[in-house]
């Protein structure tokens, strides 16, 4: 069974296909047991407890709690989803209501970006990253690390592969939020007591630009619809919109009361609809980006809601709570907070990946069986790419072989790929190119392995 893609990723099934496709997710679901809803897993740091938490949104639980080391803030996780990337660091801990000349003197010998291994749900390395790192970005081809420096006033750049600080430059005053353009060349960094967004050239680690924001600009987030970004300006309840193509701020959108709405994350599944937390107004609202406007507001989403993430469908958002020491499970179709997860201690930051890759250290997909079996189809009839072996079983570590009789072809490329199962292409058929992305990763991996 071939899938036929056009140029635009638009694929058509014929009927006979179509037929074997629903017969093989019917089978799926059989055997998943109802998989597909707990296919996700939320990475939440804790930063007065020193863990990482692994919540599963689904069943409301905490799954584990990996000790990290002090004041764990900002949090990405690897392309290849195995490890958890966490920033680390020795400042104490200020905040509001808090006078800092009373607190102790930082101690940089816990400052580095922490690397916790999914499989075995341990803290493995920590990387230097310059002093007191906040937040951070990860180059999409995951090999560089963009680190804010919040007390230096500097952005570091660390190199994965040698596991060393490659460069650093200064920045403005409080460098919180850190973004990296599709094609990895820009990086961008808002800088909070700067009111500016400082744009930087990745590889040669020079300021470029700086963009004028809204007071305390935080996160920061960039769409590929129409080159925009968006900062939130905590200070003015508003989102500072500008143009990744000329470094210039656009237009601002208001958000409410600035004595009373704090704009902190910001995410998005297709740049159209915003979602923002607002720290201590306890909302998550929704933005249009092309409007300028509130088209929601959830209330009551918990005490200071600060990280944020989506699910990769956006049907659902999650928040991380830090005065009430919980994660809010949104429901973003009907607007309703469905569960607050009591994780403890202060949770600072939150993503979300798939959980097709790890499952509670334990590899989800096994060699033989499980859904990616649901069909069987004749032997030795094609050739495709990573030797013949299931693209989406690669994505979760596991070489699969299949004979091709199911398959797609990359309309861009040519190139042919198979699948063991249709239940395996329907899967795949959500997203193409990150399914394969996703594999190409873990096909190296797996080479260098033997």
């Amino acid at each position: 069974m071939s899938i036929g893609c056009s140029a635009r990723g638009r694929c058509a099934v014929p009927p006979a296909a179509a037929a074997l496709l629903a017969t093989s997710v019917l089978l799926g679901s059989s055997l998943a047991g109802g998989a597909a809803a707990a296919a996700e897993r939320l990475y939440v740091s804790d930063e007065t407890g020193g863990n990482v938490v692994i919540v599963d949104p689904e069943q409301q639980r905490v799954v584990a709690r990996i000790a990290v080391g002090k004041r764990p803030r900002g949090i990405q996780i690897s392309p290849d989803h195995s490890k958890v990337y966490v920033a680390l660091s020795g400042s104490p801990i200020g905040g509001p209501n808090v006078d800092e000349s009373k607190l102790p003197p930082p101690d940089r010998r816990y400052d580095g970006i922490g690397v916790v291994d999914l499989a075995s749900q341990k803290l493995i390395h920590t990387y230097q990253s310059g002093a007191d790192p906040e937040t951070f970005a990860l180059s999409h081809d995951g090999k560089v690390l963009y680190v804010s420096n919040e007390d230096a006033g500097q952005m570091s750049a660390v190199d994965l592969t040698t596991g060393k600080v490659r460069g650093m430059v200064a920045v403005g005053s409080e460098p919180e939020g850190v973004a990296v353009s599709d094609d990895d060349r820009t990086v961008y960094v808002t800088c909070e007591t700067s009111n500016s967004i400082y744009v930087v050239e990745a590889r040669s680690m020079k300021v470029l630009a700086q963009i004028p924001t809204g007071k305390r600009p935080r996160a920061i987030y960039l769409s590929s619809q129409g080159h925009r970004g968006y900062a939130t300006d905590e200070f003015a309840a508003a989102l500072t919109v500008f143009d990744s193509n000329d470094f210039k701020a656009v237009t601002t959108i208001e958000l409410g009361d600035p004595g009373v709405v704090r704009p902190m994350g910001i995410a998005s599944t297709d740049g159209r609809k915003l979602y923002v937390t607002t720290g201590r107004f306890g909302a998550l609202l929704e933005v249009d980006s092309e409007s300028a406007r509130i088209l929601r507001t959830v209330d009551k989403v918990g005490q200071r809601p600060w990280g944020l993430a989506l699910s990769r469908d956006g049907r659902k958002a999650y928040t991380a709570n830090g005065p009430s020491g919980d994660v809010s499970v949104i429901d973003v179709p009907s607007g309703r907070v469905e569960a607050r997860i009591q994780v403890g201690g202060s949770p600072w930051g939150i993503v979300s990946a798939p959980w097709k890759a790890v499952a509670d250290g334990r590899r989800e997909v096994p060699p033989e069986g499980g859904i990616w079996k649901a069909v069987v189809p004749p032997k030795e009839t094609m050739h495709g790419e990573f030797d013949n072996s299931d693209a989406i079983g690669l994505t979760a570590g596991v070489r699969i072989k299949a004979d091709c009789s199911i398959n797609w072809v990359d309309p861009d490329a040519g190139q042919l790929y198979c699948f063991s199962s249709a239940t395996s292409l329907v899967v795949f058929l959500e997203a193409p190119q990150a399914y394969l992305e996703r594999a190409r990763v873990q096909w190296r991996r797996l080479a260098r392995s033997g």
